[in-house]
């Protein structure tokens, strides 16, 4: 009457996509909780930044003392600047591989199901 090989197979199809779906869940909240932790220590140091150069420009005398210092300030701005930005590319690879291969795994399971043989149909009882 019933095909419990069809309904067992969907089940554990059904199962199989279920827990693919919390690692997916458990990779993107990881790479967010990440990103967040970047972002704020981003934050952080601008605005320690942005204090020191405060601080600094009250020790300026005339004109050219500003000039010469903006060169220095731009330089260790964007040497920061670059290592953040090389973090959060790290971040979001790292979570980009992760991503990757639960997709991988995802086809690799898919072609072996879809390669494994049909179970055999039973014939019904006429009544």
């Amino acid at each position: 009457m019933y095909n419990f090989d069809a309904l067992n197979q969907f089940n554990d199809f059904s199962q199989a996509a279920l827990e693919r779906f919390v690692r997916l869940n458990q990779i993107s909240a990881a790479a967010v909780e990440k990103l967040t932790k970047q972002q704020l220590a981003l934050v952080e140091e601008n605005v320690k930044a942005g204090m020191e150069q405060a601080e600094s420009l009250r020790d300026i005398k005339d004109v050219q003392d500003l000039f010469s210092m903006q060169p220095k300030l731009a330089m260790e701005y964007a040497e920061k600047f670059k290592a953040q930005a090389q973090d959060l590319l790290n971040i979001v690879l790292e979570a980009q591989a992760e991503l990757t291969s639960l997709a991988e795994e995802g086809l690799k399971s898919v072609s072996v199901e879809a390669a494994a043989p049909a179970p055999k149909a039973r014939a019904r009882k006429a009544s």
